[in-house]
């Protein structure tokens, strides 16, 4: 069975504790052996005391009884008994201490006994005359008689010293017997003491100090050299620090080896946007040493025109405490520019970006091809549309059945125009900007065409729309075609993954802004599976597709939210949504609205 520190500890703290009930125990002795001195003290004073009346009575009888004898004198007779009288009344309390020490109680009796013969023959010696024999032998009788007294008084004297020096001795032998037990009792105690303390150090202070110590070496990213483990608690506390060490050691080769070896730039920034730390593919994708970056400003891998753009969404990711991702270009050392993904997250505590830098170069190159192909698709697109437009508006001039039908399309048609212009203009440029026609619009009027627009895609579906507007002359500052194409992608997304017979919710509502002016607030709940957490950053990304749902219509292109965003943007207003992932989502958008 080991011998765990707890025992040991035990012991330590029980043999001063044993060392101290053996003082307590002397102490208790020797308190006793006083109390024993203090109750013989009491019994010698409380006999004393009452012997003391006994014996100046017995004097004085014996002197008045002679004086009566020899002078003749009747005053004397008298004082005799009165004074035996008193003697009778002081032998009675004498006889009642005595019985409280036995040890007393046969000197004491034989005392009494005495001093009553004494008074009984004093008595006789007053009665007799002066003259002849007779007053001769009671004289006689009566030294007789206080022999006898004299005798038993001693006799009881002697008693007392003589307990009381068998108590002094005793107590004397026990003192010092106790004063040798204390002296040594406080030698011991301070050896004990000592050697508590050598052994708590030996036990406890030094394998904790070791153990403190490899704790500053294994936070400092040091190693830790083998260490014997005592067999005790601390020695299996440091038995399991050690394997931990050895697992975060295990873990952190394997965080260096996919740091070193991954083929993202994987750094650090500190809030000053200055380079912290960097692995290796810092040199292997832009071609600088990382020796000469260190510390250096994270903005000379930036292209001049994208800087600006890039401490924006820096600062941003500072007030909101979260992650973000976005694109932009970067410098290589060859002078060149690549595009790059940013996946950046901000840690208030540490004051340090943690980026994760993507080479999107490749995809880039394969968008600007696609691009070229969209144009050329875009082009024949329009064309036929004219065509259909054409033919639509032909039928309009004819009298035909569903002429509601024939002008509902015949709108859309017109819209779908100027919306596949700017597409077309999108993709022929780097740019995200857009031509906006800006015009005071009623939102409510921005809601009625859309739902007028997808009339036929909610019937497919049998859903209800249901609209809320706080105010019906609510109006923004927008260019309404393309207000109206984000409401419509957004709606026409909700019909997608909206179950049927399901409810989507239109709202418009208005708010103050932080700089005074006001907000027009658009929102579009539907009824589908939601969208997670971990996708909702990606979602207004191009050629993002974060929820697949089967639905009639089939996928889209994944430029819907990607255009709605750089569009709301263009505005200078703010697009966003707000899901769970498992009931439902809440897209929104925000315009500036007019001062009225």
């Amino acid at each position: 069975m080991k011998h765990r520190l707890t025992r040991k500890l035990f012991l330590i703290v029980a043999i001063p504790l044993i060392f101290e009930l053996a003082l307590f125990s002397a102490c208790a002795l020797m308190l006793n052996l006083a109390e024993q001195e203090r109750q013989n003290e009491s019994a010698v004073i409380e006999l004393i005391s009452k012997m003391a009346p006994v014996l100046v009575s017995s004097v004085r009888s014996v002197f008045q009884s002679v004086s009566a004898v020899v002078n003749g004198d009747p005053n004397s007779r008298a004082e005799v008994v009165e004074e035996e009288k008193l003697v009778a009344e002081r032998l009675q309390s004498l006889r009642q201490v005595s019985a409280r020490y036995k040890e007393f109680e046969g000197g004491t009796l034989a005392f009494c006994k005495s001093a009553e013969e004494l008074f009984s023959l004093t008595e006789e010696v007053v009665q007799t005359k002066k003259e002849g024999d007779a007053g001769k032998q009671a004289l006689l009788d009566l030294k007789e008689v206080v022999n006898k007294v004299d005798d038993s008084g001693s006799m009881i004297l002697k008693d007392l010293a003589l307990r009381r020096e068998e108590l002094m001795k005793s107590d004397e032998s026990v003192r010092q017997l106790i004063h040798k037990v204390l002296w040594l009792g406080f030698g011991a105690s301070l050896f004990v003491a000592f050697l508590g303390m050598w052994a708590f150090h030996i036990l406890v202070a030094s394998p904790l100090n070791d153990l403190a110590r490899r704790s500053s070496v294994l936070a400092s990213g040091g190693k830790l050299a083998p260490a014997r483990h005592a067999d005790n608690e601390i020695g299996d506390l440091s038995a399991a620090f050690d394997a931990m060490a050895e697992e975060l050691e295990r873990s952190r080769r394997i965080e260096m080896a996919i740091f070193q070896n991954s083929a993202d730039v994987i750094c650090t920034l500190d809030s000053d946007f200055n380079l912290v730390a960097a692995n290796s593919a810092l040199e292997k994708l832009f071609g600088f040493r990382r020796q000469g970056l260190i510390g250096a400003s994270f903005f000379k891998l930036v292209p001049d025109q994208d800087v600006e753009w890039v401490k924006k969404r820096l600062r941003d990711l500072v007030i909101v405490s979260g992650s973000s991702s976005f694109e932009s270009g970067m410098l290589t050392a060859g002078g060149s520019i690549i595009d790059v993904i940013h996946s950046v997250r901000w840690s208030a505590s540490d004051r340090l970006y943690f980026c994760c830098i993507h080479d999107i170069e490749y995809r880039k190159q394969t968008e600007r091809l696609g691009r070229g192909l969209r144009t050329i698709l875009a082009r024949d697109l329009r064309r036929k549309l004219e065509e259909a437009h054409s033919v639509v508006s032909s039928l309009k001039e004819i009298k035909v059945g569903n002429a509601a039908k024939v002008k509902q399309l015949e709108s859309n048609l017109g819209r779908l125009l100027p919306m596949l212009d700017n597409l077309t203009e999108t993709m022929d440029s780097k740019t995200r900007g857009f031509a906006l026609v800006r015009e005071e619009v009623e939102a409510k009027s921005i809601v009625e065409a859309c739902k007028f627009a997808l009339a036929d895609l909610f019937e497919q579906k049998t859903l209800e729309i249901v609209d809320s507007i706080e105010n019906p002359n609510l109006s923004v500052l927008a260019d309404r075609d393309q207000i109206e194409r984000v409401l419509m992608n957004i709606l026409s997304n909700a019909s997608k993954v909206s179950p049927l017979s399901g409810t989507i919710s239109i709202s418009v509502t208005s708010s103050d802004s932080n700089n005074g002016s006001s907000l027009v607030r658009f929102e579009v709940s539907d009824q589908g599976p939601g969208i997670l957490p971990n996708q909702k950053q990606q979602l207004f990304e191009q050629f993002s597709q974060p929820r697949v749902v089967q639905s009639p219509e089939g996928r889209g292109s994944g430029l819907g939210l990607y255009s709605a965003r750089n569009i709301i943007e263009e505005h200078g207003g703010q697009i966003g949504v707000i899901s769970d992932g498992a009931s439902g989502s809440t897209f929104w958008f925000s315009l500036p609205g007019t001062s009225s």
